[in-house]
């Protein structure tokens, strides 16, 4: 219950990020590997999709390789990894897409209080994009 809640508020905020990021918008993003405008929250929204596949907690919680990506980019088609990896190459280089995909082969074990912590830390950013002037 815990990782599943400091999972909502991870989510939540990777969606307004990029919403900010892509469209200047809170309501409205676009998909990192598609393209397409789906709306942020609500009824037929985006998810957070992950580039590395495994939701291991080591990329779990990866700002860097967690972006909005709609339910079939993320579902559908398992990701869409190949323009994912594209983009990733493009936003971030090289180098730092390794060392994401990298990261499958670390464990990380988290505590209850980490997971505490980690909703907190991003109920708390979420909170401060709301409140930015756009």
């Amino acid at each position: 219950m815990l990782k599943k809640k400091a999972w909502d508020s991870f989510s939540k905020f990777i969606r307004l990020r990029d919403g900010i990021r892509t469209m200047n918008s809170k309501t409205e993003v676009v998909c990192i590997t598609c393209g397409k405008i789906y709306p942020a929250f609500g009824s037929g929204c985006v998810q957070a999709g992950h580039f590395v596949s495994g939701r291991t907690n080591a990329v779990l919680f990866e700002e860097n390789g967690v972006h909005a990506q709609c339910f079939t980019c993320n579902v559908r088609l398992k990701g869409a990894t190949t323009m994912y990896r594209l983009v990733m190459v493009d936003k971030y280089g090289e180098e730092e897409t390794l060392r994401l995909e990298h990261m499958i082969y670390k464990t990380i074990k988290l505590t209850g209080a980490d997971y505490i912590d980690i909703r907190k830390k991003y109920d708390l950013k979420f909170k401060e994009l709301m409140e930015k002037k756009l």
